[in-house]
Parts: C-alpha cells; structure tokens; sequence
C-alpha cells in the first residue's frame, strides 16, 4: 500500500476509520433521511432485508491471484442509510476481513449490486474458499442486467459511470477510474 494512503500506524488518511484487527479496518458512516423508506412489495424482501455493496480488487481477471482489498455495504436502517466500508491493509489480514464480511452479509436477505454476480460475488466465493471459509451470498439482484435491458441503447457499455451520467444526469468528481484501482 502506498505510503500516502496510510498514516504512521499503517492506518488509511481518511478520517472515521476505526482498526480491527492488524490489517482490517472499518469505516461506517450513517446519512439521516436518505434510506429508503419502508414498502410492502407484493413479493420478495423489504428494505431493510437489502444489503447493497460492490467490493474493490487488485484486479479484474478474478483468478486465485486477485485480491478484495475493500468491501462496500450499504442498508436501510428506518429512514436512515448506512454505509460501510471494510479495508484490507495487507494479505495477512484477509481471513479477518473475510470473516467480517460473513458476519454483515448475515444480517441480510438478499443482495443488490452492479456487476456482482458475475464479479465480486465470485471473487469473494474463490477468496472463502482459499482461506477454507464457506460462503453462501443468497439470493442477488445484479442491476447491471436490468440497466443492460432498459438503456443499452442509450448508455452504450452500461458501465456504472455511463448510466450515472447518460441516464441520472450525475457527473463523478474526483473519482479514481476503476482500472486504475488496483494500481494506486
């Protein structure tokens, strides 16, 4: 990990992380009033059974040598939404952050992201099973296939970043293209 990113402490920059192991840390952030408030679908589960995430790697060919170095969840909590990321400093630390990762995926029903199933999904069932871990995500919703279906024609590649700004008009600032994740 780049000396930039990590204090003395081998501890990410960025305030509100808390360590939890040598090479786990968490960050959770609460934004009142944006959490989906709670429906009655006529099938399948509410709210606050969703949890959202997308992970971060060191790269995308997700063979045995690619590893999940952030984990991103998200849920409804009342009317409030909840973030939280999970950091893996270095490689030792990866059953921690695996075992983390179980442990707020059992909290939920069933799981929403944008390329998951194919993707991090996967990842994360090879990276269990490495470390010798079961792994049982349950039921996903993968909205990449969705978008694909509703706006191909318009977005093109239905990348994240094309729906973002093709179909909800938002334009990203400061952000780190995806490819160059793993470098930086």
């Amino acid at each position: 990990m780049p000396a930039r990113w990590l204090d003395e402490r081998n501890a990410p920059l960025a305030p509100g992380w808390t360590q939890e192991g040598e090479f786990l840390y968490r960050r959770t952030v609460r934004f009142p009033g944006l959490g989906v408030r709670p429906w009655a679908p006529p099938f399948g589960p509410e709210a606050a059974d969703l949890c959202f995430y997308d992970t971060e790697t060191t790269g995308l060919s997700g063979g045995a040598g690619t590893l999940v170095f952030l984990v991103g969840t998200g849920w409804c909590e009342g009317g409030d939404l909840v973030v939280e990321q999970l950091f893996l400093s270095d490689f030792p630390g990866e059953q921690q952050l695996l075992q983390a990762v179980c442990e707020r995926f059992s909290l939920f029903a069933a799981f929403v992201s944008y390329n998951g199933r194919t993707f991090d999904s996967k990842l994360l069932t090879t990276r269990f099973l490495m470390n010798g871990m079961s792994f049982e995500p349950g039921p996903q919703v993968d909205l990449l296939y969705h978008a694909r279906r509703l706006w191909r024609a318009i977005a093109g590649d239905c990348s994240l970043r094309s729906i973002e700004g093709k179909i909800l008009g938002i334009s990203r600032e400061r952000d780190v293209p995806g490819e160059e994740v793993p470098l930086i």
